[in-house]
């Protein structure tokens, strides 16, 4: 599923393969590959890709909260 979300998020943004792949320096096979679900990529890439397309990735509490990933790093967990 992570994989069309990245291609959507990336098509949205009109970047191609290769301008996205240049953007995360990742080349455009690897881009290829989580795409199509080939590949996983971990959540920094995943996190990287689609702030790259312009979008945020948030969590969101059952009692509302929400956060982004960097807010974890200022939290004491």
């Amino acid at each position: 599923m992570i994989g069309k979300i990245i291609k959507y998020s990336r098509k949205q943004s009109g970047l191609t393969q290769e301008e996205l792949g240049k953007l995360a320096n990742i080349n455009r096979t690897t881009l290829g590959n989580y795409e199509t679900e080939f590949r996983q990529p971990t959540f920094e890439m995943i996190e990287t890709l689609l702030n790259k397309c312009g979008v945020k990735i948030y969590f969101e509490m059952n009692n509302g909260e929400r956060f982004e990933s960097k807010d974890i790093l200022r939290k004491d967990i």
